[in-house]
């Protein structure tokens, strides 16, 4: 995982960067259950009452049921990756997507309600914030605070130069983020 856990009630709930979610209870750690995302996943879950909301880099969210993991419902698939996180004030979920819109999903059923352009190079590492009826969010430029830097020129490696798709990609960043250098082609 690369961002902070959330809690709903008696399980705690993280997101991990292969995409699965996971509930793990609160009195003893154990498993309570998990969700398959299907894609990475770099924020923190949202949670609102007995919902964990989740997004992930293919472009969805999902809200799950905090009790058992249960899909409550997906969204429509979002036309970019969603690097940042989401807030929600029990109406609606606002989520920024890398095509630097800014969108309002109905929080009943994951339809798209509104949605707004913004300006900026990403949201990655950064939060919509619901206040008195108001949404507030930014974007800023990516900075360099993890495996980001891997695709540079001056970071001499290959990974990004080896991927023949952004499926093919996410699947060697995967598995660089696991540790495998590709016998030290990836750095």
């Amino acid at each position: 995982t690369v961002a902070s856990a959330g809690v709903a009630g008696s399980v705690v709930v993280f997101n991990t960067t292969p995409g699965i979610v996971i509930g793990l209870r609160t009195n003893d750690g154990t498993p309570a259950w998990s969700f398959e995302g299907r894609k990475a996943i770099t924020s923190a879950p949202c949670v609102v009452s007995n919902t964990v909301l989740v997004a992930t880099q293919g472009g969805y969210v999902f809200a799950l049921n905090a009790a058992d993991g249960a899909l409550v419902w997906r969204s429509p698939r979002l036309p970019a990756p969603i690097h940042g996180g989401l807030a929600s004030d029990g109406t609606s979920v606002f989520v920024g997507a890398e095509n630097l819109v800014l969108y309002a999903l109905n929080f009943a059923d994951g339809a798209i309600r509104a949605s707004h352009p913004l300006r900026g190079q990403s949201f990655r590492m950064l939060w919509p914030v619901v206040f008195n009826n108001r949404v507030w969010a930014s974007t800023v430029m990516t900075p360099i605070i993890g495996s980001e830097y891997v695709g540079e020129t001056n970071a001499a490696s290959a990974l990004f130069a080896d991927g023949t798709s952004l499926d093919n990609e996410e699947d060697k960043m995967l598995r660089w983020m696991g540790g495998d250098t590709n016998g030290g082609r990836w750095p």
